[in-house]
């Protein structure tokens, strides 16, 4: 953000924090630059990228990364960690390994109650938190 600034003369207030809010304004901006001055976009192998084209990439770049990665916090909420596969599973250790190393694998903590055989109740504990279904 800051380089961008200071290469085009671009001022952005954002304080300490960067948000997705003001990498997608720098880019608005910098789009708009390259509409200024006719600045063509080349691919392939043999041409060079204006300084330009490198920094709308970039920030590009950076604006996925900050979808995913705020995605990711989404899912994850106040766990620690969640599964990839199963995003209500957590992982925890096991003890089945035979070297005792204690694997992380996707799991669940489930508690459950039995009264006269049948299924009175039921907990699925994530980490620090318990919700009932």
């Amino acid at each position: 953000m800051a380089e961008c600034e200071q290469l085009y003369d671009l001022k952005i207030v954002y304080g300490h924090t960067v948000k997705m809010k003001h990498v997608k304004k720098l880019r608005k901006k910098l789009y708009a630059l390259k509409q200024s001055e006719k600045v063509v976009f080349v691919h392939g192998i043999g041409k060079r990228k204006t300084p330009l084209q490198k920094s709308i990439e970039t920030l590009e770049e950076y604006l996925s990364r900050l979808k995913k990665y705020n995605h990711q916090i989404h899912i994850c909420g106040r766990r620690n960690s969640y599964s990839k596969t199963d995003h209500d599973a957590t992982f925890m250790r096991m003890k089945e390994d035979v070297m005792g190393n204690g694997p992380l694998k996707p799991a669940y903590n489930l508690w459950l109650g039995v009264d006269s055989e049948y299924i009175t109740w039921l907990i699925m504990a994530r980490s620090r938190q318990i919700q009932q279904p």
